[in-house]
């Protein structure tokens, strides 16, 4: 019987990956929230991991009150410890007026750009118009970037239209999830073998 040192990072078992997906919505069922959710299980299953969902209704009535992180409710508070804590964050808002919602905007302030760097996230919007999938390039791309996180490239943008019942039937925009998750998921083994690789390294 082969005994394996209690030092060997070989006797440890891997944790298995964080996906913490965001939803910009204040109702629930949503279309963002189906958005956000179909990419967090994809990746979700294909590295294994652990996906954790919530919605900015989650946050709590006084999120617009909080003046700084200290006044967040629990709530609101678990939800930036997740999205910081998890090795990939997935974000969908929907496109209101041509932007996305302050409340998100103002949860999203209280994160830490220490927290987020290099973090992928998976960055994704829903709308009525066609002419809002600029929001995605033009206001979150900008917004995460100044946080430090890495963009994956292929972000996801729907029509209502492209929903039934809150579930995503468009071929299009299930083709952008694919590519979408499948890069995310590739950069979260990338990550697993270098930390492996250090590991074994200061072994």
């Amino acid at each position: 019987m082969t005994v394996l040192s209690l030092f060997d990072p070989s006797a440890i078992p891997p944790s298995r990956p964080r996906v913490a997906a965001l939803s910009g919505n204040i109702s629930r069922p949503s279309r963002g929230r189906a958005l956000a959710g179909e990419l967090g299980r994809r990746v979700a299953g294909a590295v294994r991991g652990e996906l954790e969902q919530f919605d900015l209704v989650d946050a709590g009535q006084d999120l617009g009150l909080a003046r700084t992180r200290s006044e967040l409710s629990p709530a609101g508070l678990s939800i930036l410890q997740a999205m910081e804590a998890a090795d990939l964050v997935i974000v969908s808002v929907p496109v209101l007026r041509g932007g996305y919602p302050g409340l998100f905007k103002h949860l999203i302030d209280f994160l830490d750009p220490e927290a987020m760097h290099a973090r992928p996230v998976i960055l994704g919007a829903t709308s009525t118009s066609p002419q809002d999938a600029g929001l995605i390039e033009h206001q979150l791309v900008p917004l995460f970037q100044w946080l430090g996180a890495t963009i994956v490239p292929e972000t996801v943008f729907a029509q209502d239209r492209s929903f039934l019942d809150f579930r995503q039937i468009d071929p299009d925009v299930d083709r952008r999830i694919a590519m979408a998750s499948a890069h995310a998921a590739r950069l979260l083994q990338a990550g697993q073998r270098r930390s492996a690789s250090r590991q074994r390294d200061t072994a």
